[in-house]
Parts: C-alpha cells; sequence; structure tokens
C-alpha cells in the first residue's frame, strides 16, 4: 500500500481531493474488526453501503434543487457514516462539500468523483477487512 500524500481536509478547497488520503484508514478497520469480528462487520458494511448511496442520492437531489442546508445536513450525516469505516477520501470529499459556501453547488460539481470514491471504497473495504481479519 502506498503512502498518502497528506492534506489538510478541515477548510474548504484547500487542495483538490485527488491528493486526499488513500481510501481506507486500515488502523480504524482493524480497531472496528477487533470489536465486532468479521461476520458482524460485513454486516454493518452492507447497512452502511445502502446508507450511503442514499445519502448520495440526496446530495444529488439537492444539488438539483440547489438547497445548500440539505446538502450541507447530507455531507455531514456521511461524514460520520463513512468516517466510523476509515473511508478517508470519500469523507474528505463530504468534509469538502459540508465546508463550501454553496454547499449544493460544490455537491453537483463533486456527485462524479463521490460515485467513484464511494464505489471503489466500498468494493474494496470488504477485501481489506478480510485480509486483516486473516
Amino acid at each position: 500500500m502506498g503512502r498518502a500524500v497528506p492534506v489538510h481536509v478541515d477548510t474548504y478547497r484547500d487542495e483538490p481531493i485527488s491528493f486526499a488520503p488513500a481510501l481506507l484508514d486500515e488502523v480504524i478497520l482493524r480497531e472496528l474488526l477487533d470489536e465486532v469480528g468479521l461476520p458482524l462487520f460485513m454486516n454493518f458494511v452492507a447497512r452502511m453501503s445502502a446508507s450511503a448511496l442514499n445519502h448520495q442520492a440526496r446530495l444529488a437531489q439537492a444539488a438539483q434543487e440547489s438547497d445548500h442546508a440539505s446538502a450541507r445536513l447530507t455531507a455531514h450525516a456521511l461524514i460520520g457514516l463513512l468516517g466510523h469505516f476509515g473511508l478517508k477520501r470519500a469523507t474528505a470529499l463530504a468534509r469538502r462539500i459540508e465546508k463550501a459556501p454553496e454547499p449544493a453547488r460544490e455537491a453537483g460539481l463533486a456527485l462524479a468523483e463521490m460515485e467513484q470514491i464511494l464505489s471503489d471504497s466500498l468494493e474494496l473495504l470488504p477485501v481489506r477487512a478480510g485480509r486483516i481479519a486473516a
């Protein structure tokens, strides 16, 4: 696994998200796996994936309707959800949307990027978890 280029993601648009940390934080994954075990973890991942995709759809709707409050709240919910599973890059992108002056506009600009990052992260998560648990 390569090293991530460090980026400070607490402020709006410090750097392009492509310079964000690696997709997954294996320390967080390891802690969660140690706490709940692989079978329950995989159940959590399935539920989290469905919820994350639901939030992604809400972001798309907020962007379409220029609903900044909804975009900000949805991005905030994603930060907590994705962060709990160590999805670092997706969390960084959600944080960027939340902190934007116009979150709905930022969500619209970031939708394709969010779809790709979530897809990559959700595909990699069970594989990494299986390797960690082995």
